[in-house]
């Protein structure tokens, strides 16, 4: 699904993107894994910045929404027009006063550290998660290989998957970066001096729609 934000207030220009979720759902691409596979950008957010209204909770807290895009500069602009919570929330993340999140991305980041892990995560084969699988514990069985998304879905840390890296083959190859709760910012930042330095937005794998 595709959508478009805009503003007629805003000197931001409309972004294309897609519509993300963590949910099982037809209709949304998930927000780590389909990115890591299909050299875009995915933004899983802290828990409680995008409201799951008009339901309570979803997944015990740990269903997300948000998009997938192709710049750190749609997605931050994407944040900008979903963040924030509805009358009866369960889950709150606070906000950076007096600053959007495209604002905060185009600021360098502070020196950080980062802790790594040296062990890929292999795709998985074409249909190997089919979402006409009508059993849903069989469905479930089949993500017990994804040790780098459940922590952080069970957490509620936000976490920013981009295609750093490509195969033998042309396929891209996701890393993903993760922050403390509520931390965003690092996050949006981080990715545009990543995108500087390994640009993927001109880059298609062999088979692109």
């Amino acid at each position: 699904m595709q959508g478009k934000v805009s503003s007629e207030r805003s000197a931001i220009p409309p972004v294309y993107v897609g519509i993300g979720s963590n949910r099982r759902s037809k209709r949304r691409s998930r927000l780590g894994s389909r990115p890591s596979c299909c050299g875009i950008v995915g933004l899983k957010p802290s828990r409680g910045r995008v409201t799951v209204a008009p339901v309570a909770d979803v997944l015990y807290g740990g269903a997300y929404d948000l998009c997938v895009s192709r710049t750190i500069r749609d997605t931050a602009s994407y944040l900008d027009a979903l963040a924030g919570p509805a009358p009866g929330d369960p889950y709150f993340a606070p906000k950076p006063t007096g600053s959007s999140w495209l604002s905060l991305s185009v600021v360098s980041p502070p020196r950080l550290r980062v802790g790594f892990s040296l062990k890929p995560h292999p795709p998985r084969p074409l249909g190997y998660l089919s979402m006409s699988e009508q059993d849903i514990d069989r469905y479930n069985g089949k993500w017990t290989d994804a040790a780098f998304m459940y922590p952080f879905n069970i957490s509620g840390l936000p976490a920013l998957s981009l295609p750093l890296h490509w195969s033998a083959d042309g396929l891209p190859i996701g890393v993903q970066f993760v922050s403390h709760f509520g931390d965003e910012t690092t996050l949006l930042q981080l990715g545009p001096v990543l995108e500087q330095e390994m640009s993927w937005r001109a880059r298609l794998p062999p088979v692109c729609a």
